[in-house]
């Protein structure tokens, strides 16, 4: 549970948030949430959660980490969901994307609200880029898979994403054929 102060500081920040979301993010999230993010980073991620609704599950924001331009921050602001975390994770590979880091939150057990914030710190492997479009195409992805989830469909949001990293595996296999690139496994 944040101090009074941080609260404070936070709701100062961020008025136009209700009251009572706010408390409720305050007390689903551990020590460790707020120990690990500074202020600012909480309330965007308090402003991500009042953004989400019934027809919008998630709440993306993909950002590059200095100072390499090939590195990047995916934070996923969302309703907390049954195997979201491997879908997410998959979603992500289909990217050919490497997470070097990730910190995962979700609320703590008997919290009424459900919200999680996920943070991964990712690479493009060799030969693979992670441009606007890539990014766009994502984020699309990502809105169908967690409203699959919020429907209750977690097998039908998995069959999606098993085509969708087949489509993926199918582009690398033709990229490591054409320059001659190899993976160990």
């Amino acid at each position: 549970m944040p101090t009074e102060e941080l609260k404070q500081t936070i709701r100062a920040r961020c008025p136009e948030v209700d009251r009572e979301l706010a408390e409720s993010f305050f007390t689903a999230m551990d020590e460790d949430y707020f120990s690990r993010f500074a202020p600012a980073d909480i309330v965007d991620h308090v402003r991500m959660a009042a953004a989400l609704g019934r027809n919008h599950a998630a709440q993306l924001r993909i950002k590059p980490v200095p100072p390499d331009e090939n590195e990047f921050e995916i934070l996923i602001v969302g309703f907390d969901y049954p195997g979201q975390f491997s879908i997410f994770c998959g979603l992500i590979s289909a990217f050919a994307l490497d997470i070097r880091r990730g910190d995962v939150f979700s609320p703590v057990r008997g919290s009424r609200v459900a919200r999680s914030v996920d943070v991964f710190h990712v690479a493009p492997i060799p030969g693979e880029a992670f441009g606007e479009r890539q990014q766009t195409e994502f984020a699309a992805e990502l809105e169908v898979l967690t409203q699959l989830l919020a429907n209750g469909s977690l097998q039908e949001a998995r069959t999606r994403l098993y085509r969708f990293l087949t489509r993926s595996e199918e582009h690398t296999s033709e990229l490591q054929s054409r320059f001659g690139i190899s993976y160990a496994v």
